[in-house]
């Protein structure tokens, strides 16, 4: 909703500024003593003669305590996600203040200057400034402050040019076309084939009809009064006529409004309609009709993780911990066995809520929702961002004894980044996979798919095969990958490869492997990012276009994934090379750094989330390779040089490449553009170690001075708020590290060393125990297999190089413990 304000020329209720007063270039040429005729340049003349401050005042009495016309009433009864203004003035401001109490919701008002981010309530921002908190040098007039606020590439205006091709719009008030800092979104791009955007108007002349069509834009010839007195009667008639099981319930509506922002309730088999359906069995992300229709096996496993649930609804509170966790590697079925767990619930009594916010939860909002509720459960399909919010929630339904539980899934690489922020007691571990996060079907599974699959006429090329002969196909392969070869035929990962090769635009190949990395990481891809591959968000519209994406590509919601869950960025790497990619990574993450704000890292938007996958080193080095690291980082440098994840990042990338000094400096920044982080300070302080161990001789006066720089950074990481026994652990661990490689070089600076190592991990081990966050979380498991190899390494210390003992204790190394991240 665009420009539904007051004009530039509304008046306000206080001061000398009063309806009918004149109009304001009178206005400020009176103020300045100028002879402009035009708004523009008598504002720049005003701005230039202001010496005293009169200009600021005058804004603020002409703009402030607005009275908005009687239409506004009915506009807001729609539950708008944002409103952008195009005037300075508060009209919003004083409509949203006048609404119903039982209609009234969350508002926040933002200057286009400010930092964006989301908000679970309704967002105003003021795309020329906010008379009523803004300076006159912040509100947009003139033709340089237009520029200004392009050139800068602020985040709000970025943001409306994003939110323009993949959201729908209805602009009420607004010139539209004839906005300088506008233009490059409303004339250049035009809105998504799905979400076409409304212009209402009192008059519309034919040449603007014109231009509005060939933008996907419907005029609409009518008053803003009578529009929204239309939609208001309308949203009405179906807030009545349809089944909004939970908008009745017995809840604040405030609440209730918030917990509806973030959270879409899974519907009963009565509700399938509503729902998108996809082709299960080619290898389409599952939908939740899926697993109505029961498309799924009925793999007996997933009653037996939850079998512990046949309790009365009370005992919930006490018996029972409050979390469920499942992890997998990609495409290994979690997103199903979540779902398909879901149901179980459902059919107990629960009533189950998904969680789909772009930010993380709301805390108090959930847990004041579901107090009352009965039986719920909370359902998360990739939740490691948010885990700290899980926790908490979790902790408070335990405390006010809410019968809700949370059932949540993500990645096996995220398990360890995780588990160490959940207390032991609030979660149990549903993951039923091998170290690699692989699930493979027992014969018994095996049987129950094939038998699906039997019973849907889904036989796939397994046609010609007995029953026994299409069992024995499934047992023991990861069910995904067996039932895309089901599908398409032995080898269809090749045939997969050469369809993506058949795509003649470079720009294709670049955004289908883009949504690929991102599906590694569970994340999917904002149909306006797709500028960034060099695919604009209408040609997911035009025929030619649409029918080559749409055989890799699908867009839900605004969100683009792939048709296929077993796809991965390796099936592109064929036809689109790391180097062709490489300029659309950093053009990617350059299009995302105005949304990279401490804002938006707080509440963990989905814009962050997705810089912050693609920034991972990690997952950096599969996607340029490690000779293109150090150039990824210094290109979007500019971009992110004052975000503390950037250097971390940065630092490990030179760790991935062995030169530690830079590593433990790119470290040592991110510390001190986040001082107080957990993670930055575990990082730092690791890398120290690392450092120590590699480039100094262990003992040296240098080693022993890095080394307890290290141990210091990681003691500041445990001891800072919000943080988890990672630190601990990571400390023991590369200190055994030193002592080990010190034992295996024959101990060349004397046993001295040795000895003082070995006090020195003794006391940490010791300490750690009473610590509560170790005690209270699985992290004091892995620090007793630490010292249970310690223990063996000091046992066999004094033994011959060459015994078998020693031999095998060294050849196991330290165990290789993951979750720095």
């Amino acid at each position: 909703m665009l420009g539904a304000g007051a004009s530039r020329d509304s008046k306000s209720k206080n001061g000398e500024f009063l309806p009918g007063s004149g109009d304001m270039t009178a206005e400020l040429n009176n103020l300045s003593g100028a002879v402009q005729e035009n708004l523009t340049e008598a504002f720049e003349i005003a701005q230039d003669r202001d010496k005293n401050g009169k200009l600021d005042k005058y804004l603020k009495d002409r703009f402030t305590d607005c009275e908005p016309a009687q239409w506004w009433s009915d506009a807001l009864i729609p539950r708008w996600k944002k409103i952008w203004n195009l005037n300075i003035d508060d009209v919003v401001e004083q409509a949203t203040k006048a609404l119903p109490s039982e209609i009234n919701r969350k508002v926040q008002y933002y200057s286009w200057h400010k930092n964006a981010g989301e908000y679970d309530g309704l967002q105003v921002i003021h795309l020329h400034g906010r008379a009523r908190t803004d300076y006159h040098s912040q509100l947009i007039f003139s033709i340089v402050q237009y520029a200004e606020s392009i050139d800068k590439k602020h985040a709000w205006h970025r943001r409306f040019f994003d939110d323009w091709v993949q959201y729908p719009f209805v602009t009420v008030g607004a010139t539209l076309l004839d906005e300088p800092d506008l233009s490059t979104s409303t004339r250049a791009r035009k809105a998504s084939g799905t979400n076409p955007n409304l212009y209402v108007s009192s008059t519309i002349s034919p040449a603007m009809r014109e231009q509005l069509e060939i933008r996907n834009i419907i005029g609409i010839e009518t008053t803003a009064e009578t529009f929204f007195r239309e939609v208001a009667q309308l949203v009405n008639e179906y807030r009545t006529k349809h089944s909004y099981q939970w908008v009745s319930a017995d809840v604040p509506k405030k609440v209730l409004a918030e917990f509806s922002e973030q959270y879409h309730m899974m519907p009963r088999v009565d509700n399938r309609s509503v729902i998108k359906r996809s082709d299960f069995y080619a290898g389409e992300e599952p939908s939740w009709l899926d697993i109505i229709e029961e498309k799924n096996g009925d793999f007996s496993w997933y009653a037996k993780s939850l079998g512990h649930l046949d309790v009365p609804g009370h005992e919930i509170n006490k018996e029972l911990p409050k979390c469920y966790l499942l992890f997998s590697a990609p495409v290994s079925g979690k997103t199903v066995a979540l779902l398909a767990m879901a149901k179980r619930l459902i059919d107990k009594g629960f009533t189950a809520y998904k969680f789909t916010s772009e930010h993380k939860p709301n805390h108090k909002a959930t847990v004041d929702y579901l107090a009352h509720q009965g039986l719920s459960v909370l359902v998360f399909d990739g939740f490691a961002d948010y885990a700290d919010s899980i926790v908490d929630i979790a902790k408070d339904l335990r405390d006010k004894k809410v019968p809700a539980l949370i059932l949540a899934a993500d990645t096996i690489s995220r398990k360890d980044f995780v588990l160490p922020r959940f207390p032991t007691d609030l979660f149990r571990d549903l993951t039923r996979a091998d170290d690699r996060g692989r699930w493979h079907l027992t014969r018994g599974e095996s049987e129950t798919l094939v038998t699906k699959l039997e019973s849907a006429g889904r036989y796939g090329l397994l046609q010609q095969k007995d029953h026994a002969s299409r069992v024995a196909f499934f047992q023991g392969r990861e069910i995904f990958d067996a039932m895309g070869e089901a599908e398409f035929g032995k080898g269809y990962r090749s045939r997969l490869t050469a369809q993506i090769g058949e795509l003649q635009s470079p720009e294709m190949l670049h955004l289908i492997k883009l949504v690929a990395v991102l599906h590694q990481s569970g994340l999917t891809l904002p149909l306006s990012f797709s500028s960034a591959a060099g695919v604009q968000a209408h040609d997911f519209s035009k025929p030619q276009s649409r029918d080559q994406l749409n055989k890799f590509l699908t867009v839900r919601r605004g969100q683009v994934s792939l048709r296929y869950r077993a796809m991965r960025p390796e099936d592109v790497h064929a036809s689109s090379s790391r180097h062709d990619f490489f300029d659309v990574l950093v053009n990617f993450l350059a299009s995302l750094s105005p949304y990279v704000n401490e804002y938006s890292r707080k509440q963990k938007t989905q814009a962050y989330r997705i810089a912050k996958a693609v920034m991972r080193a990690e997952s950096a080095v599969k996607i340029v390779g490690k000779s293109s690291l150090r150039a990824l980082y210094d290109s979007i440098h500019p971009f992110y040089e004052m975000d503390a994840r950037f250097w971390e990042q940065r630092s490990k990338s030179e760790e991935l490449l062995r030169d530690y000094a830079k590593s433990a400096s790119y470290a040592g920044k991110a510390v001190d553009l986040a001082g107080n982080d957990s993670w930055r300070l575990t990082t730092y302080g690791r890398i120290l170690l690392i450092r120590a161990l590699r480039e100094f001789e262990i003992g040296s006066t240098s080693f022993w001075h890095v080394y307890d720089l290290g141990h210091e950074r990681l003691e500041a990481a445990w001891s800072s708020k919000n943080a988890t026994a990672v630190p601990v652990r990571v400390g023991i661990r590369w200190s055994i590290e030193c002592y080990l490689v010190y034992l295996k070089e024959g101990c060349p600076h004397g046993r001295s060393v040795l000895s003082d190592l070995e006090s020195d991990i003794t006391r940490r081990i010791t300490n750690a125990y009473n610590i509560d966050i170790v005690r209270q979380t699985p992290e004091a498991n892995k620090i007793s297999e630490l010292q249970s190899y310690f223990l063996q390494l000091v046992t066999v210390r004094d033994a011959d190089s060459n015994a078998v003992d020693f031999i095998d204790v060294v050849r196991r190394g330290v165990p290789q413990i993951k979750g720095y991240e």
